[in-house]
């Protein structure tokens, strides 16, 4: 039998609890005081939760349906209690799992490795993160990479939606977004393939039509059908394409852009990153027509580091990838990432990395076959 808890009771017991002790508890924490109390429900089953009676207008209405949102009560026992995530062990096959921030909520910083996507459908919310806290007032639409460390929290009364969603699905469902030249583009090349964490925000009014796409989200995200997960992240590239659209109409810079330079680096990283184990700087510049100096100084200063730096460790990831799950020999790897030959594929690698690219095929090796004997593993030098 299966046992779980409505949404709205965890709203509820974080609230009696915010009002019992003058302070918030944590989520998982008033899930456990629920079922502790006996105030669950089983079934043979966890109930699908209906999003498509919402006619998109009434945002009281979208709230009532949020509450019936079942909790598996699981979440409770297999996560530590401090854990700020609510529902992010649902899985990672469904690639998006659609909730509400609750509030009050005892929460902390964190990192997660999926992208979080955040919008304020009604009130307001914040953003914390290390050095700054940045509100998000009504419509406002922000996503956070993964790896940044961060909090996000609802004020009373606010509807703040937040969805989980997995790099690897940015790659293979929204891959027209990525190949586009915009903020989303940047901020999105910048987080999957250079391992930058950040954020993004853009202005996004709630209208009907993006509350309808949300209600369709919540939709297919709980709807356990086939392809749920899919359907979730076309749904969010629409809001995406709906918010550039958006920034288009108001001339807006939203945050998280560029304002220092008017190259379109979105472009040229992508340029560096589909030529970079042969590209030279000078090649780079020519195709964007401007002078060596001026796209190096550029580059240094939008991603924090220089071309070869940055060129360096594209390789150098590319050869970390290959020797975790291939056996290819270490020239075929100085070959394929860039490097060359294997003495100047290892000497690099040593540098980068503080051990040659034999010494790192052996730790993760070891790392993905703890429980089997050294004598079943092999590798290529």
């Amino acid at each position: 039998m299966e046992q779980y808890v409505w949404l709205g009771e965890v709203q509820q017991r974080l609230e009696q609890w915010q009002a019992e002790h003058g302070e918030p508890t944590r989520f998982l924490h008033a899930m456990a005081l629920l079922k502790q109390e006996g105030r669950y429900h089983t079934g043979e089953q966890m109930p699908r939760a209906d999003f498509l009676a919402w006619d998109g207008d009434d945002i009281g209405q979208f709230h009532d349906l949020l509450a019936r949102i079942p909790v598996d009560l699981k979440l409770a026992e297999e996560q530590d209690a401090s854990s700020p995530a609510q529902l992010a062990p649902v899985g990672r096959e469904l690639n998006s799992v659609p909730i509400k921030v609750s509030v009050p909520q005892k929460t902390s910083m964190h990192r997660h490795e999926h992208f979080e996507f955040l919008y304020v459908l009604a009130g307001e919310g914040q953003l914390y993160t290390r050095t700054e806290t940045l509100p998000l007032p009504e419509g406002t639409l922000c996503v956070v990479a993964p790896d940044l460390i961060h909090d996000v929290r609802g004020a009373g009364g606010s509807e703040v939606i937040s969805i989980a969603f997995w790099p690897d699905s940015m790659r293979d469902v929204l891959h027209r977004l990525l190949q586009g030249e915009n903020i989303m583009t940047e901020f999105f090349h910048t987080s999957l393939d250079l391992k930058k964490p950040g954020y993004v925000v853009l202005n996004l009014p709630p209208e009907r039509k993006i509350r309808l796409l949300l209600r369709d989200i919540f939709q297919e995200g709980h709807s356990g059908e086939p392809y749920a997960g899919e359907f979730c992240i076309q749904y969010i590239g629409l809001l995406f394409y709906h918010a550039l659209r958006h920034c288009a109409a108001e001339g807006g810079n939203p945050a998280g852009a560029d304002r220092r330079t008017g190259v379109p680096m979105a472009a040229v990283m992508k340029y560096i990153q589909d030529h970079y184990r042969t590209v030279s700087l000078a090649e780079v510049a020519a195709a964007f027509h401007y002078e060596q100096d001026y796209l190096s100084r550029k580059i240094k200063g939008y991603m924090g580091r220089s071309y070869m730096d940055l060129v360096l460790e594209m390789k150098v990831e590319a050869a970390k990838r290959m020797l975790r799950e291939t056996q290819a020999g270490m020239a075929e790897i100085g070959e394929r990432s860039g490097f060359g030959s294997a003495v100047h594929f290892s000497q690099l690698f040593r540098k980068k990395t503080g051990m040659s690219p034999t010494e790192y095929r052996r730790r993760e090796w070891s790392e993905k076959n703890k429980d089997r004997s050294p004598s079943h593993m092999s590798f290529s030098s």
